[in-house]
């Protein structure tokens, strides 16, 4: 068989009588480099009788065609173009070409965009019903060596296919066609309303973002509100909007692993099959790779198949949140190149505006050295943040906020809060979640088996849940009767010891002392004690505490 399908046949080339090969080696007859020469000269001018080109002819025409297709582009011949136009000049190449322009096609690739380009040749060859993946990837490895065929090629492809000049890297563009809009004035009752899927949160059509630091609880929170929406059901302290569809992608974790967590979740919250089959969709990026954007030596790029698969996936499966978890695994660009986390940010925004769907990207937080965990904190660039619509932070359990709150095992315990607003709330004010074990009883025997951390709501404690008005009535007596009484806390006549007492509240214990201070805060905000000016016993002035309005039921 002879290299090459015939260009109107596209059949290969066959010998008509059989194959050279099939003859014994020891009975080929033998030549010299004189007969060789002789052979190439027949052979010549038989071809030129035909009027075929010649193999030094055919390379002429391919070099004057691509010069002249690349310099009509305004591009020059010594100039490459970037990837952006690259692949602008493939989606002009159908790929139902002939064997020969298909290799042609993968020499100008490697030409104009080196080793780098194999993806883009792998992804436009797949575009044939012919392909064969592995043969596919082999053979870019072969445009390695010079084949004399050069970028320009594609120009010259493309532009037979109707690409024009002006989508060239240098072409004269047309004049941009951008009006301002005039404000048309409308009643506001018209206006839509935003559309909030889950609490302030969720969104469609725009990006949230959520920054946590690893091992808090990001990947088990994000679990649980999907399966919260997908089953309509309040689990988190939020009514999802309705019966929502939820695509829930990990780059990190296998896919039993998620398995494991997503029916943890709906044993706590004792969900079943109709709560989520039909609704949940769980893809692992082990197995599901989704790479929207990358960063070469030519610039960054955003995958467009790879985008358009990701949409295509959303409507056809009526898909209204995708939560894509971690984001650093969604593209392959620098974490701290602005520019670049702004392309990448803006291509989900676009996904989500496109497709009617909120996108939730999960972001890692950076080291704090042990400090509370702030928006900026968030890994890389601030571009990602300023694109989304909300964000939020998690951070975990403090020691003091352990102590304020009378927790034993405060690494179970983890907050949120509004990452995007300019003052956090207190401590008290915050959405407060907790790590509940679950068994899944996948262990031998009907043993527990792997147990699995499972996000529930978590109420920061009430100091005046266990206490009654005449509690409040013995604590005001108590500090009536003696005093005066110091606000400070260290002091020896602290006001918190003749409440203590009144109440039989032991202040050796840890956690009970906390309470007593939580129970002033209280009491003093809201006038049942006040703070004025006083004297210690060397007559300086100090904060001390009185008795304030009487309690009353």
């Amino acid at each position: 068989m002879g290299f090459g399908c015939h260009p109107q046949t596209e059949r290969p080339y066959e010998w008509s009588a059989g194959s050279p090969l099939d003859v014994p080696f020891a009975d080929l007859p033998e030549t010299d480099a004189d007969r060789l020469s002789a052979f190439v000269r027949e052979a010549e001018a038989m071809i030129r009788a035909t009027g075929a080109e010649t193999r030094a002819e055919q390379r002429e025409r391919i070099r004057q065609r691509e010069e002249e297709a690349q310099e009509a582009s305004g591009t020059s011949k010594h100039e490459k173009p970037s990837r952006a136009t690259v692949e602008d000049l493939l989606r002009h190449i159908p790929n139902d070409c002939t064997y020969d322009e298909w290799v042609q096609v993968g020499f100008a690739l490697y030409d104009g965009l080196g080793p780098e380009g194999k993806d883009v040749w792998e992804a436009w060859s797949a575009q044939s019903p012919k392909n064969e993946a592995a043969f596919t990837a082999k053979k870019w490895d072969s445009f390695s060596k010079p084949g004399g065929i050069t970028v320009g090629t594609l120009f010259w492809l493309a532009r037979r296919n109707g690409w024009g000049p002006a989508e060239g890297d240098k072409a004269e563009a047309p004049p941009a066609s951008i009006s301002a809009e005039p404000f048309a004035w409308c009643d506001p009752r018209t206006i839509p309303l935003r559309e909030w899927l889950l609490g302030r949160h969720y969104i469609k059509r725009f990006v949230s973002v959520t920054v946590a630091p690893g091992g808090v609880g990001k990947s088990s929170l994000a679990i649980a509100e999907a399966l919260a929406m997908t089953s309509g059901r309040d689990l988190l302290g939020e009514q999802p909007a309705s019966l929502l569809k939820v695509w829930y992608w990990n780059g990190e974790d296998p896919l039993d692993e998620l398995q494991r967590r997503v029916m943890a979740t709906a044993m706590h919250y004792d969900l079943g099959r109709e709560d989520v089959e039909g609704r949940l969709f769980l893809n692992s990026g082990r197995q599901t790779e989704i790479v929207i954007a990358e960063q070469t030596r030519n610039g960054i790029t955003i995958a467009v198949p790879v985008v358009e698969a990701v949409k295509r996936t959303i409507v056809e499966n009526g898909i209204d949140v995708v939560i894509i978890d971690p984001f650093v695994s969604s593209h392959r660009v620098s974490e701290n190149d602005n520019n670049a986390i702004d392309r990448v940010a803006k291509a989900w925004g676009k996904v989500a505006e496109e497709t009617n769907c909120a996108v939730e990207l999960v972001h890692h937080a950076r080291k704090t050295g042990g400090n509370e965990v702030q928006m900026e904190d968030a890994r890389g660039a601030v571009a990602l943040i300023s694109a989304s619509r909300t964000g939020r932070i998690l951070n975990a359990m403090t020691r003091e906020e352990a102590e304020r709150a009378g927790v034993e095992r405060r690494r179970l315990h983890f907050r949120v809060d509004n990452g995007k607003a300019n003052l956090a709330p207190p401590p008290e004010g915050s959405d407060w979640f907790k790590l509940a074990s679950v068994p899944l009883g996948n262990g031998p025997l009907g043993t527990d088996g792997d147990s699995i951390g499972v996000v529930t709501r978590w109420k920061w404690p009430d100091p005046l849940a266990d206490l009654s008005v005449d509690d409040l009535r013995r604590a005001q007596a108590a500090v009536r009767a003696g005093g005066p009484w110091r606000e400070n806390v260290q002091a020896a006549d602290w006001v918190g010891k003749p409440i203590a007492q009144a109440l039989g509240i032991d202040l050796s214990d840890k956690l009970q002392r906390e309470k007593v201070k939580r129970l002033l805060r209280i009491w003093i905000a809201n006038g049942m004690f006040v703070v004025v000016t006083g004297q210690d016993e060397k007559s300086r002035p100090r904060p001390m505490i009185e008795v304030g309005e009487a309690a009353s039921d």
